[in-house]
């Protein structure tokens, strides 16, 4: 599970970057981001706490995917689309 939270915690800077950088209203994505903080998976760490930790952080990331490819879907959809 330690090596889980590592793998999360270098998934999240990536999609904090991601957001910050290309999407128009950021502060959703943030907000679920921020409601999941990634367990530091530290060795005195509860483990129950851990493995919760860990599944919400992972269900924060899938619904920031989404919302990361609802956008640039929208955006994509802007620039092909010759009324917008």
């Amino acid at each position: 599970m330690r090596g889980i939270a590592q793998t999360l915690a270098t998934q999240r800077e990536a999609m904090e970057r991601v957001v910050a950088e290309q999407v128009a209203d950021p502060e959703p994505i943030e907000e679920t981001l921020a409601e999941a903080p990634i367990p530091t998976g530290a060795k005195g760490e509860d483990r129950s706490n851990l493995i919760s930790g860990v599944g919400c952080a992972m269900s924060a990331h899938m619904k920031a995917l989404v919302d990361i490819a609802y956008h640039l879907e929208i955006q994509v959809g802007r620039f092909w689309d010759p009324n917008s």
